[in-house]
């Protein structure tokens, strides 16, 4: 339920709450929110906004089907501890571990996400608009991955008839702080487009996935690090504008720092059969990849021609690009024709126009000779007509 005041003519307030409730995690889950748009100048060219409010996250499908399929009965978990090779179980040290699992805690509960923000528009001379965003969010009761069956200081196992028992708990938290700022320009009647956009942003949770376990399940603080996708400088800017007759440019720039990754010894040295253990004192993800940049354009030809287009019937449309690929340049606007009844349109585009070498899937590994080397990159230069 949600409902909007407004105030005055220059001033709106919004409230409202929202109940959501997921099956195998169940409970009531009320999120209440609210917000502000307030123009505090006669001129209407400045507005500020702001709001706050609570919203709860879900345990996917796909990570529940994973987490039944694992428990035990329904499939299977074989782990060899000090294996041979290329026979695992020929190694003179080798131990056959009783099937693992995966199971729920007792006390799962639905990811709860509550988040602030506040941001200033404002109308600039010559068509420009520029705006700023402030926003703080602080995650709690995400899932996670603990082993509960790691070996005790006598190399026991707490339950000698398992091998590793991922529980998969509502015990970890993240935090996001971030600034946006944008700068457009539109000359909508010259069908010129142009944007700018900057965040400066700083991610840190607990796990990389509901079955990450951490390197010492004793040790749970440890596991605080950035998050797999924390790039704290992303700049993008797309312009699109006329050349000359029906010919239209668009570009898209994209610049990214490089996002971390985890840096781990390759041995199991605390003995709880996960080679993810870290060096003394590194906390998850520490490493830090290369910088992506990726510059597209396309340029287009389009005319339109059968008279003007006919009214067809009302009501929601839908289109479909790629099957849902995001692609920005192909959402541009393509020049004449877009009221005419048939449209003809050639095009020609390019992807990663510089080539530049997007390095993704860094190497962790201390003992590995590829340590702090990419193992893969994005794709190079691509074109199409």
């Amino acid at each position: 339920m949600q409902d909007d005041y407004r105030v005055r003519k220059e001033l709106t307030i919004s409230a409202g709450v929202r109940e959501e409730s997921q099956q195998h995690i169940g409970g009531l889950n009320l999120g209440p929110r609210g917000g502000i748009a307030w123009s505090p100048f006669k001129n209407g060219k400045t507005t500020i906004r702001a709001g706050a409010g609570v919203f709860f996250d879900w345990f996917d499908a796909q990570s529940y089907e994973q987490a039944v399929q694992l428990d035990g009965s329904h499939q299977q978990i074989a782990t060899i501890v000090a294996p041979g090779y290329p026979n695992p179980s020929s190694g003179a040290q080798a131990v056959l571990l009783p099937s693992g699992r995966v199971q729920f805690a007792p006390t799962l509960a639905q990811p709860v996400l509550r988040e602030a923000n506040l941001a200033i528009e404002r109308q600039l001379p010559g068509n420009f608009r520029a705006s700023a965003m402030f926003v703080r969010r602080r995650g709690a009761n995400e899932l996670r991955g603990v082993n509960l069956n790691t070996p005790l200081p006598n190399d026991l196992r707490p339950d000698p008839t398992a091998g590793t028992i991922t529980d998969v708990e509502s015990t970890a938290h993240s935090s996001l702080d971030a600034m946006f700022v944008n700068l457009n320009f539109a000359r909508p009647e010259r069908r010129i487009f142009i944007s700018a956009n900057y965040a400066l942003a700083r991610s840190l949770n607990d796990t990389d996935s509901p079955f990450g376990l951490p390197a010492d399940s004793a040790n749970l603080a440890a596991e605080r690090g950035p998050a797999l996708t924390d790039a704290r400088h992303r700049f993008t800017s797309l312009a699109n504008f006329p050349l000359f007759r029906k010919l239209t440019a668009g570009t898209v720039v994209r610049v990214q720092s490089g996002l971390p990754y985890n840096i781990t010894t390759g041995f199991d040295n605390n003995g709880d059969t996960v080679s993810n253990d870290r060096p003394a004192g590194v906390t998850r993800n520490t490493g830090r990849g290369a910088a992506t940049v990726d510059v597209g354009t396309r340029l287009t030809w389009t005319i339109g021609f059968g008279g003007p287009a006919r009214g067809g019937p009302g009501g929601p449309q839908i289109a479909i690009i790629r099957g849902g690929d995001a692609d920005p340049l192909r959402s541009m606007p393509s020049g004449d024709g877009a009221s005419a009844r048939y449209r003809l349109e050639l095009y020609a585009q390019g992807y990663n126009l510089t080539n530049h070498t997007n390095a993704l899937n860094y190497s962790g590994v201390l003992t590995s000779p590829f340590f702090g080397t990419a193992t893969s990159a994005s794709a190079p230069r691509r074109l199409e007509l």
